[in-house]
Order: structure tokens, then C-alpha cells, then sequence
């Protein structure tokens, strides 16, 4: 936990605004991309009986 803090005042210390904003743009685009991929390549739920609808209705 102490590390966590350090890290965390670190950042607040050496970062300006606008580079915190960036790092957290940064982050948030390659969760969200991850996020895209993983649901590509599984599917949520919602997308699966979506999909499995579709091809009953096509079939």
C-alpha cells in the first residue's frame, strides 16, 4: 500500500495537469480498446444470444 501512495504522489508531484489528463486519455484508449478486442473475440452475452437471434431468424 505505501508503494501505491508513493507511486500515486509521485505522479501528482511531477505531472502537470495536461500530461495527467494525456496519461489518463492514454489509459482509458487502451483499456477500452482491450476491452473492444476481448469482446470481439468472445462476445458478451448480450452479443451472443443477439447473434444466435439473428441466425435463427436468417436460417
Amino acid at each position: 500500500m505505501n508503494k501505491i501512495s508513493t507511486i500515486w504522489d509521485f505522479f501528482k508531484k511531477n505531472l502537470a495537469g495536461s500530461n495527467v489528463l494525456l496519461i489518463i486519455g492514454i489509459i482509458i484508449g487502451l483499456t477500452s480498446g482491450i476491452l473492444y478486442e476481448r469482446k470481439n473475440l468472445s462476445g458478451s452475452i448480450l452479443d451472443i444470444n443477439f447473434n444466435r437471434e439473428t441466425v435463427k431468424k436468417r436460417y
